[in-house]
């Protein structure tokens, strides 16, 4: 009896560091992602999965292939929170699918928590078929929809990331017939300078903007904002740091009040004042 209190008074001790956020051994990677995946009709709304399959498959450049399966998962609450999404055809059909994913520094996956260290990013060239409709319209539309999904633990992420895989494409298999669409880059992680995301926000930003994705636009908006503050001050790029972030509010305001055209603008103002503020030394002089 003794012996059977003294466990369970550890168990009761151990629970509160258990419920703690956990760290990832790499600090650019989160340590959860959920992948999920909407199989959707021609006019973007959820389509029958009977017969239907899909995977998750990383890629390498040398051609080096990981299958990651997704499993059909029913909505547990038609309130139930839809991340934000982004649309792509399914080549030689009329269906559609719409992907998203949650990717957090816990093992619970309660939102979009590691924007700022993300694991799975847009590739460079955005796909989307409907890019002038309204994402959030669009996200709202599979709100209690089934889907397709993938999860990945923290030793999942980091055996991916350290092949490295350089891009991740869902895969359906329709009725036997297999069409598989690009949907991520992942290759070497992040990047390692604020001053690196900042760029690499800058074209998803406008890529965001030109397609309308004003919902996308303002989270990444947020991730440019942040970095900008976090670019190391030195004697040498005071004023244009100052500048910088003149320039950066500008760019969030234009971007806040849905005005393309100025936060274009402005995104090009942006991208000249962070070349001058990551400019070495010995070429300000």
């Amino acid at each position: 009896m003794i012996r059977y209190t003294a466990l369970l008074l550890l168990a009761v001790l151990a629970a509160p560091a258990i419920a703690q956020e956990r760290k990832p051994a790499d600090p650019n990677l989160p340590t959860a992602c959920e992948v999920r995946a909407y199989y959707l009709d021609k006019d973007g709304r959820p389509a029958d999965p009977s017969d239907v399959k899909a995977a998750l498959i990383f890629e390498t450049k040398d051609g080096k292939t990981r299958t990651v399966p997704m499993t059909w998962t029913e909505a547990k609450d038609k309130d139930a929170e839809v991340p934000t999404c982004r649309y792509f055809a399914l080549e030689g059909t009329s269906y559609r699918m719409a992907v998203g994913t949650y990717c957090t520094h816990g093992s619970a996956l309660t939102g979009n928590s590691a924007y700022d260290k993300p694991f799975l990013k847009p590739p460079p060239v955005a796909i989307d078929p409907e890019p002038k409709i309204d994402p959030d319209k669009r996200d709202k539309a599979l709100t209690g929809a089934g889907y397709f999904r993938a999860y990945l633990n923290e030793d999942t992420i980091s055996e991916l990331a350290a092949v490295p895989y350089e891009d991740a494409s869902i895969q359906f298999t329709i009725r036997g017939e297999v069409k598989k669409t690009r949907c991520f880059t992942c290759e070497a992680g992040v990047p390692s300078s604020p001053c690196a995301r900042v760029h690499e926000d800058l074209n998803v930003l406008e890529r965001q903007l030109q397609a309308g994705e004003t919902e996308n636009a303002k989270v990444t908006m947020a991730r440019i904002k942040s970095n900008v503050i976090a670019v190391p001050e030195t004697k040498t790029n005071e004023a244009a740091r100052k500048e910088t972030a003149a320039c950066c509010k500008e760019l969030d305001e234009s971007v806040q009040a849905g005005k393309t055209g100025k936060a274009l603008t402005e995104l090009h103002k942006l991208r000249e004042k962070c070349d001058k503020c990551a400019e070495p030394a010995d070429k300000k002089k």
